[in-house]
């Protein structure tokens, strides 16, 4: 049976706790990348949608920037609604949702999901007959066209001294 001393038995909680540490850092440095994945991903496929969504919530719910620029264009002021501080806009108007989601009724939340999940599900539906209505018209446009390969090519066309060159 060995012993160990107060020293080795502090040393190895303090490993351990490092070790948990490192766990939990690098979970939360993946957690962070996949969220900067995700965003930069929405960014290629929706980023002017998601910018217009906002903008308009921020109308709809009236959050105005922290400070508004204001810019002179050809003589006249102009106030622009560009806030340098936009995350902290965006924190508000989240703040702002997220309480008006809290106060309905879960209910009406439950109802919204289930015809936004209705609605996607027509929308799928829809678009894969359209592809199969297109695959069926492409596979007839393949099938009315003569086989390139039966006519023969023409030859080269001529250089720019040829057509110089040929009588008209």
């Amino acid at each position: 049976m060995s012993f160990k001393t107060k020293k080795q038995r502090q040393d190895e909680k303090i490993e351990e706790l490092r070790r948990e540490l490192a766990a939990r850092e690098a979970k939360q440095k993946a957690e962070a990348e996949a969220e900067e994945r995700r965003i930069e991903q929405a960014k290629e496929h929706a980023g002017d949608n998601h910018t217009r969504l906002v903008l308009e919530l921020y109308d709809l719910l009236g959050v105005e920037p922290e400070h508004p620029n204001v810019r002179v264009v050809k003589g006249k002021s102009m106030s622009v609604a560009v806030d340098k501080r936009e995350d902290v806009r965006s924190v508000r108007l989240f703040e702002m949702v997220e309480a008006l989601v809290e106060a309905v009724d879960p209910s009406v939340i439950e109802e919204l999901q289930r015809k936004d999940d209705e609605g996607r599900e027509e929308r799928r539906e829809e678009r894969s007959e359209a592809r199969k209505a297109s695959a069926k018209s492409q596979q007839t446009k393949v099938e009315d066209k003569p086989d390139a390969r039966a006519t023969p090519a023409p030859g080269p066309a001529p250089t720019p001294q040829e057509r110089v060159a040929q009588p008209a």
